[in-house]
């Protein structure tokens, strides 16, 4: 994975998220004394040759596969004007039924119901 700086600051602040918030997240590491290397090494991980590695040596495929799909979701919304609604727990079901009927996102079924 190449980094530009940007996706190397959110890769980074997902990580820190993910390990200080998620007790399981570095589970498959069975050495208790390796999570906390893994933990203090990440934070000395200030490039990103120096992520990359971090990454490749403490993370599963699962969870490098998940941190792509993280990141490429946040590149998706910044190159889109964005817009946040307060809608019901009822709303947002039919919504999220009618999206998944069609395959669409919950923004395309709204302009697809309104056009």
């Amino acid at each position: 994975m190449s980094w530009k700086l940007n996706e190397f600051w959110k890769a980074k602040e997902y990580l820190d998220k993910k390990i200080k918030t998620d007790l399981y997240y570095l589970e498959h590491i069975e050495d208790w004394s390796e999570q906390e290397n893994a933990k203090e090494q990440l934070k000395k991980a200030t490039n990103a040759t120096m992520l990359q590695e971090w990454i490749e040596k403490y993370l599963d495929k699962e969870k490098i596969n998940k941190l792509r799909v993280y990141l490429r979701v946040e590149k998706s919304r910044a190159n889109k004007e964005l817009k946040n609604i307060t809608i019901t727990q009822e709303a947002h079901n039919k919504l999220a039924d009618f999206a998944k009927r069609y395959n669409v996102t919950l923004s395309e079924a709204i302009l697809k119901l309104c056009s």
